[in-house]
């Protein structure tokens, strides 16, 4: 099994959505590396004077993690080098998000692999053990599988989302006084694992994740 198959594997097994643990996972290795690796690199200092830089979101999860001193060396370099006049129209739209961009490069990748492995019943087996996918993923790899993959996907998806249907139900009946004496099971946390189904797993809880 290849390196990016086992980490498909992993992110299946602990992920309350596999892509979406996978990406943070790639985020915080490649912040980690950035900047403990390229901060002198003069090829990624001059792509930060650019305004290849970082989104607001990144930047905070830089600041986070990055050491004291590879922060002060950037933000220096950058103080520098950037202009604080007016910027015109064509210099705000030429501005990127370096790890957003990897992010999106990355999940196109690993979509395309999942689509690719479906195919095999050990994968789908290994799927049917996890969690599954948030709705933006889920639609990523479909749109990369073949009809096969497609019709199979949709039926499981299909079958969680009933799942959390019933306990959702369950938790708003439950809010009636009438039955509010009764115990709580399996649908605690439903409201949760609901939206993650939606909208993907906020990072934050990714990163704190086991």
């Amino acid at each position: 099994m290849h390196l990016p198959e086992i980490a498909l594997e992993e992110a299946l097994q602990e992920g309350e959505c596999a892509l979406c643990w996978l990406a943070q996972k790639q985020l915080l290795r490649r912040v980690d590396t950035l900047f403990a690796e390229h901060v002198n690199d003069p090829q990624w200092r001059q792509l930060l004077r650019e305004g290849k830089g970082f989104c607001a979101y990144h930047a905070h999860l830089v600041l986070s993690r990055a050491d004291v001193l590879s922060l002060s060396i950037i933000a220096e370099d950058l103080l520098t080098h950037i202009s604080i006049t007016a910027s015109t129209k064509r210099a705000r739209s030429a501005w990127h998000c370096q790890l957003c961009e990897a992010q999106a490069h990355d999940m196109e990748q690993m979509a395309k692999l999942l689509a690719q492995l479906l195919r095999q019943a050990e994968w789908r087996v290994r799927y049917e053990a996890g969690k599954g996918l948030c709705l933006p993923h889920l639609r990523q790899v479909l749109m990369n599988a073949c009809p096969e993959v497609q019709t199979w996907l949709t039926a499981n998806e299909s079958q969680r989302w009933q799942a959390l249907r019933k306990q959702l139900q369950e938790v708003i009946r439950k809010h009636d006084y009438r039955f509010q004496h009764e115990p709580w099971g399996e649908e605690i946390g439903s409201w949760r694992r609901a939206m993650h189904k939606l909208y993907g797993v906020f990072a934050e809880e990714v990163h704190n994740e086991r």
